[in-house]
């Protein structure tokens, strides 16, 4: 009785252990992407801000109302462009995230059917056994 309750307690000892190391691991793959996101939300800061700072150096600079105008369409102009930009990386990624999805299921179609063939196969042996087993007995 006293061994089977350590055994038991050891292999709960060992699934608990098991499933805190995967825990440590999954936050630590989480620390390094939250990591990552942090990095580019303050260079995407740092670029607004920089731009805000240049548009309001061309508003103080302007003489009069045409000279606004035109720091206001430089400026609509120039977050256009990044907004174009910033809509095609995401569509980049998008589309790569897709090809990796796509991929992982060819993966495990490819798998099942592997599965599947040397299961045919082990079948037909099987089958050829039994064949030759009842032909060597009649």
């Amino acid at each position: 009785m006293r061994k089977r309750m350590m055994a038991g307690a050891l292999c709960l000892f060992l699934v608990a252990f098991g499933v805190v190391s995967g825990t440590q691991a999954a936050k630590r793959d989480d620390d390094a992407k939250f990591a990552e996101h942090k990095a580019k939300m303050l260079e995407q800061l740092d670029q607004r801000i920089d731009r805000a700072l240049r548009e309001k150096n061309c508003v103080q600079s302007a003489a009069d109302k045409d000279e606004v105008r035109a720091c206001q369409q430089k400026y609509r102009e120039d977050q256009r462009q990044e907004r174009d930009a910033d809509r095609q990386e995401r569509d980049a990624d998008r589309q790569e995230r897709q090809q990796l999805k796509e991929d992982r299921q060819q993966e495990r179609q490819d798998k099942r059917e592997e599965q599947r063939s040397r299961r045919d196969e082990r079948e037909e042996r099987v089958k050829e056994r039994v064949e030759r087993r009842d032909q060597t007995t009649l």
